[in-house]
């Protein structure tokens, strides 16, 4: 029969991300809200390694097919290797960044 809490000998199914719908979600392909979410991670990851050289950056929008708008402050030299790191991330699928400066 089926295994019970009181003897200790059930196993939890193994828990995965779902939509309403009940079909799974993945982080890159869910709706623009979602993706943006996921591209603020992938934003944040990379601050450590630029704010000590002085740079900043706040994403601004993102959509679903992989375009990103940031705010920018800091040294124009960082800017092709943030683009790099962003299009390279493992965690969005990131096609275009567009970089805004700060006035």
């Amino acid at each position: 029969g089926r295994a019970s809490a009181a003897d200790g000998s059930f196993a939890a199914a193994p828990i995965s991300p779902r939509a309403a719908g009940g079909e799974p979600v993945e982080a890159a392909a869910g709706p623009p809200a979602l993706a943006s979410k996921v591209i603020e991670v992938a934003v944040a990851e990379l601050r450590p390694d630029i704010e000590p050289l002085g740079a900043s950056l706040r994403v601004l929008s993102a959509t679903d097919d992989g375009e990103v708008v940031l705010f920018y402050s800091g040294p124009a030299a960082l800017r092709p290797g943030i683009d790099v790191a962003l299009r390279g991330s493992k965690l969005a699928r990131i096609k275009k960044v567009t970089f805004h400066d700060a006035a």
